[in-house]
């Protein structure tokens, strides 16, 4: 929702932004519950280096008293009036904010950055759940690295879990460790799937990274978290056997197949150099 009202703001301006700024205060006390610290929704059209922007702050409560002094009967006296919704003072606490700036005229142009003072410190560069996703309708943006990572580990659950054909499993796992040592800079789920899964398999590949918080959209790669893991491939079957090897060993000495009583028949062929006892 707020991103969608962002976009109103940046490129209708006034004619967008009172009713607009109203929306995100209603839709921030619906989202809100008594645990969240009660406060005030500011929202602001800024100037971010030459781009538009809206920013948008959760400010604490404040309560105060302010004496103007006057003459009463000929006596100086004050004139105290208590204000009930005091804002931007010098004390003022910022709980929460959100930036979001206007790259382009779509919503995917919007880029927005966020900051919870409210988070206990040695947590984490973190943002309460309740206004990042369910009051600005966002999630924290992953680095390269990590994006990498969780592709990975859902890609192999998925051979392991949604593929029942063994010889499959072992050819799909040498094709995504494959894509990933390959010298591109992005990864393509989609093209991925049309270009190494029988096509009986893609779709249920896509619905599964997707629903593990996977982009299925191209996404920059960066394999400084799985270096080690993309060096060879590791085979565990039932009885504790495992078979370890490289990518090229798998892919041109080992074969699986289904046997009739629903065991794997793995065969390695291949010459014998060495063979010794180990703990």
């Amino acid at each position: 929702m707020v991103p969608g009202l962002v976009l109103n703001i940046t490129t209708m301006g006034n004619l967008r932004f009172i009713g607009d700024s109203q929306i995100m205060a209603q839709h921030l006390y619906a989202v809100q519950t008594k645990s969240n610290a009660p406060g005030i929704l500011a929202v602001a059209e800024v100037d971010a280096n030459g781009r538009q922007a809206v920013a948008i702050v959760k400010l604490e409560h404040e309560e105060g008293a302010r004496a103007l002094p006057i003459n009463h009967q000929g006596e100086p006296t004050f004139d105290v009036e208590h204000l009930q919704d005091l804002m931007m003072t010098g004390k003022t606490r910022v709980f929460k904010a959100a930036l979001f700036t206007q790259f382009g005229t779509d919503l995917s142009d919007i880029e927005g950055i966020a900051s919870d003072n409210q988070i206990a410190s040695g947590m984490g560069a973190r943002v309460a759940d309740f206004f990042l996703r369910k009051f600005l309708g966002c999630r924290l943006q992953d680095d390269p690295a990590t994006v990498t990572l969780n592709f990975l580990e859902a890609a192999q659950d998925w051979t392991n879990t949604e593929v029942a054909n063994p010889s499959k499993q072992t050819d799909y796992m040498v094709a995504i460790l494959t894509e990933l040592r390959r010298n591109v800079d992005a990864i393509d789920p989609d093209l991925f799937a049309t270009e190494h899964l029988d096509a009986e398999d893609r779709q249920n590949f896509v619905e599964y990274i997707d629903e593990r918080g996977v982009p299925t959209t191209v996404f920059p790669k960066d394999t400084g978290l799985i270096a080690t893991q993309l060096r060879k491939v590791s085979m565990t079957l039932a009885s504790g056997l495992t078979v370890i090897g490289t990518l090229d060993a798998f892919d041109e000495k080992v074969k699986t197949n289904l046997t009739d009583d629903g065991q794997v028949e793995v065969s390695i062929t291949d010459r014998l150099t060495n063979v010794k006892g180990r703990g």
